[in-house]
């Protein structure tokens, strides 16, 4: 998956065009809704980088490319723990967690 389309997907995705757009400016002012409380919660940890969305290292991945980032790291099948390990290294997105393991049992 490259930079270009996560940029893309994140400038069209409603919720991160906006963290997108209060991490840019700095003032780290989300707008209201529990939509944008996991990304309130780091705000002193969010950078952008490219037009990306970034949680320390790990690249904040637009809900249109989950299910695409999800297969990929269930590639092998290495199981919850090793799948989650993998994310950890590299992505990040809401219910990361939830979603490796509603994938990996099913």
């Amino acid at each position: 998956m490259s930079c270009d389309r996560v940029r893309k997907e994140t400038q069209r995705d409603y919720i991160l065009s906006q963290v997108l757009d209060v991490v840019r400016q700095g003032i780290l002012d989300f707008p209201l809704g529990n939509e944008f409380k996991p990304y309130k919660n780091r705000c002193n940890e969010l950078t952008v980088h490219q037009n990306c969305l970034l949680w320390g290292n790990r690249v904040i991945i637009p809900s249109s490319l989950q299910g695409e980032v999800l297969t990929e790291l269930h590639r092998c099948h290495p199981g919850i723990v090793r799948t989650k390990s993998l994310a950890i290294s590299h992505v990040w997105w809401p219910n990361i967690d939830m979603d490796i393991e509603d994938m990996c049992q099913s």
